[in-house]
């Protein structure tokens, strides 16, 4: 599926837009707040930041799940409900590799990465939306929205939930535009920058009719709730 925006065409990524999709997400998370507190000073997170997204964009690549444009501008990272974005060898490698390229910055990687995934509903399928991100030249476009579409949609059709966390107001804002709710905040220790997870209900199905029979009627009223 691919949708287009202005000369622009967002569809699933391929392995040969896997560089581009990196180095858009490493150009919009550049001075994101979390980034700047995981990784302190320009210097050391141009060099850190796209070999972060490198291992990043790799992963989710093998859920089919990553979306990016036809010119490399921005990027979105999906985990489809239900799956796991490691195998457990796979994430020990993972961690190791983490811990490799993060150096003295890994003790702050690692708390935020472990306050995200205690915070992370687990009782409900649903679409996680890890990072969406457009470089600084191509933003305010309106091709942030462009490319979680996709995705959007599908949860629409299918009746699915989607969940991710915000790192700053404007993102939250245009979160909130796509039917996103906030339902916490996190707050990354020592004092560090917040984090707001959020949660987007689909919409709600058709009231049954009377002629449908009472388990079909119970079964379709069922209501989509917020984690808790």
């Amino acid at each position: 599926m691919s949708t287009t925006l202005t000369a622009t065409t967002v569809r699933k990524a391929h392995s040969s837009d896997l560089p581009g999709a990196s180095r858009s997400l490493s150009r919009a998370f550049f001075d994101d707040p979390v980034f700047e507190w995981i990784f302190p000073g320009a210097e050391r997170r141009a060099l850190v930041v796209p070999a972060f997204f490198d291992v990043i964009v790799a992963s989710f690549h093998a859920h089919d799940q990553v979306y990016s444009t036809d010119t490399p501008a921005g990027a979105a990272l999906w985990l489809p409900p239900g799956a796991e974005l490691l195998t457990e060898e796979e994430a020990v490698a993972f961690g190791e590799q983490m811990e490799e390229l993060a150096g003295q910055d890994a003790p702050r990687l690692g708390e935020v990465i472990d306050l995200m995934e205690s915070n992370h509903p687990h009782d409900e399928d649903h679409f996680y939306l890890n990072f969406v991100g457009v470089q600084p030249t191509h933003q305010g476009q309106g091709l942030g929205s462009a490319l979680m579409a996709p995705v959007l949609e599908r949860c629409d059709r299918e009746g699915v939930p989607a969940y991710l966390e915000a790192t700053t107001t404007a993102s939250r804002a245009l979160y909130e535009r796509h039917g996103f709710e906030t339902i916490g905040e996190l707050v990354c220790p020592g004092g560090g920058p917040s984090m707001w997870p959020m949660w987007r209900l689909p919409p709600l199905r058709p009231e049954p009719t009377s002629s449908q029979p009472a388990e079909s009627r119970e079964d379709s009223s069922t209501a989509w709730r917020k984690p808790e």
